[in-house]
């Protein structure tokens, strides 16, 4: 496994699974709150989400180059030409 793909993997099976399970316990949170209290959980919430989309995109990063590459090798396809 090559070593993006292995980083890929601890993001994915670390971060990425402790940053959803997080959001799902602080929706339950504020699903239990008074509206009034809730505000500062739903900030939260917030920053959590994006911090996950972030590094959901890192990890779409880290794999998808090789596989670029992989596929172009498969199909015998020509390098992609920069304008």
């Amino acid at each position: 496994m090559s070593e993006k793909k292995s980083i890929g993997r601890e993001i994915h099976d670390g971060l990425a699974q402790s940053l959803t399970i997080a959001c799902l316990k602080l929706d339950l949170l504020v699903m239990q709150m008074p509206k009034k209290s809730s505000k500062e959980l739903k900030e939260i919430s917030k920053l959590l989400r994006g911090t996950l989309s972030e590094t959901r995109n890192l990890m779409h990063r880290l794999d998808r180059e090789p596989l670029a590459r992989v596929n172009r090798r498969k199909t015998k396809m020509p390098p992609k030409r920069r304008k």
